[in-house]
């Protein structure tokens, strides 16, 4: 996984943590400071087992206070990463 090309791209945002343990679980890109966890999914990701291993983890985050996102593509690492920090903020200006 080209994960260092991904994390370099995010240019003045805060850098994740990559390919680390959360919750005995390895997550691509985490920042722990927001509770975020972004998972670059493969090809290997649209097989049945993995699909259910993938969602199993999900749940596993998201039921300890987790926000998981799910990109197919790199450089969507950083898009969506923006996309919740714009969305975080607009909500806590209301």
């Amino acid at each position: 996984m080209p994960c260092d090309s991904c994390a370099n791209d995010a240019n003045g945002l805060a850098r994740p943590l990559v390919n680390t343990k959360l919750l005995g679980e390895e997550v691509d890109f985490h920042w722990p400071d927001r509770k975020l966890g972004i998972e670059l999914d493969g090809a290997g990701h649209g097989r049945a087992p993995i699909r259910r291993d993938d969602a199993r983890r999900d749940h596993l985050l998201r039921e300890a206070g987790w926000e998981v996102q799910r990109v197919r593509e790199p450089a969507d690492v950083v898009v969506r990463f923006r996309e919740v920090l714009s969305a975080t903020s607009a909500f806590a200006r209301k």
